[in-house]
């Protein structure tokens, strides 16, 4: 069961109910008084955007464990749209694009914060239609997605994600006894000739652009790895064999 619950990836609908896209941030924990079924006045519930972290919440006062979510068909408002609502609702729909592409908008405090734990957030054709009159078109997608010259902002090299300032970061597991000589030998090579920062810290590591891991499916399982990528590092997972790295050096000097 425990490598099912490393794999574990909840799917939560990012419908708004026409609230703000902060409605609920934080989950449980920042409301507490919140209860099924009943939201006292002045409290915030799971009805909006940040559904997933309710979630979360759950599985982890379960199991132990933060899994990683897929956020399906965000910005669907989930209730009878008028003309003047769908527009706040496509305005609500960019914000959160502008989310997810780390946006240093002047409207910030209204975005949500995503944290390494997204694994991808999708947006669903028929309500994407649905809030555009039935007038869906190359045009209008360009007008939410911020198409230029044919290049979404997804295809942007995510290395250059705001807050990236170490170049190439070295991973490396650790336990109680600390870091193997084994492994230490093994990654000699990479150490002498790439010259990257090195760390045994997944949070230090996603401030890195590129990340290069020593495979340990128990300190680094998918689930971790994922999160790095989410963080809008480029992963990179060396081979177990020290002959392997090497080889896998040499060809890249050659490529160079």
């Amino acid at each position: 069961m425990d490598v099912l619950l490393e794999k574990l990836c909840l799917a939560s609908v990012g419908y708004t109910f026409n609230r703000s896209l902060t409605w609920g941030e934080g989950g449980p924990e920042n409301w507490p008084s919140t209860q099924p079924y009943a939201t006292p006045e002045g409290q915030e519930d799971q009805l909006g955007f940040n559904n997933y972290e309710w979630l979360q919440a759950i599985v982890e006062r379960t199991t132990g464990k933060r899994p990683t979510v897929l956020i399906m068909d965000a910005g669907n408002p989930a209730v009878d749209v008028s003309l003047a609502g769908a527009d706040t609702s496509l305005e609500r729909l960019q914000l959160i694009v502008e989310a997810c592409h780390g946006s240093e908008s002047d409207v910030e405090a209204s975005l949500p914060v995503f944290d390494g734990s997204i694994l991808a957030c999708t947006f669903d054709l028929d309500t994407l239609s649905m809030l555009l009159g039935g007038n869906l078109s190359v045009a209008s997608l360009k007008s939410i997605f911020g198409i230029n010259n044919g290049n979404t902002l997804a295809s942007e090299d995510k290395s250059t994600f705001k807050g990236k300032p170490i170049t190439h970061y070295l991973l490396l597991p650790a336990r109680e006894t600390g870091v193997s000589d084994v492994v230490l030998k093994k990654v000699r090579p990479i150490i002498k000739q790439c010259n990257p920062t090195i760390g045994f810290s997944l949070e230090e590591a996603k401030l890195a652009k590129k990340v290069s891991i020593f495979p340990d499916p128990v300190i680094f399982p998918d689930a971790k790895i994922a999160a790095l990528r989410a963080a809008g590092c480029t992963v990179e997972i060396l081979p177990q064999s020290g002959i392997e790295i090497a080889t896998l050096l040499h060809g890249m000097s050659s490529r160079n």
